[in-house]
């Protein structure tokens, strides 16, 4: 694997991670506050950590790899203005879909 691909690994698994973590949060609230069976709460704490840590290893991957960061900096110099607009909208429409479906 070239370093490229690796620092971009690493970085989509950190981001990765972070966002299981939040979505075994989610799951874990919303299986049981809604009232599901022990089964629907469980494919809820299943499936939407590893669905967010999919979604967001594959967007930070792509984006990181082509846009690499520098090696002391944790920023994406050249793709400022195509990027992060990119993941505030991944963002938003992920917030706007998780609150439409409570």
């Amino acid at each position: 694997m070239s370093p490229r691909a690796l620092r971009a690994a690493r970085l989509a698994t950190q981001v990765g991670l972070v966002m299981a973590a939040l979505g075994l949060v989610r799951g874990l609230l919303l299986g049981y506050a809604r009232g599901r069976g022990p089964l629907e709460a469980l494919a809820l704490v299943l499936a939407a950590p590893a669905l967010a840590f999919a979604l967001f290893f594959v967007l930070v991957f792509s984006f990181a790899y082509a846009f690499p960061p520098p090696a002391d900096k944790v920023e994406f110099s050249g793709a400022r203005w195509l990027v992060w607009p990119l993941v505030l909208i991944a963002v938003a429409g992920v917030l706007v879909f998780a609150f439409r479906t409570r």
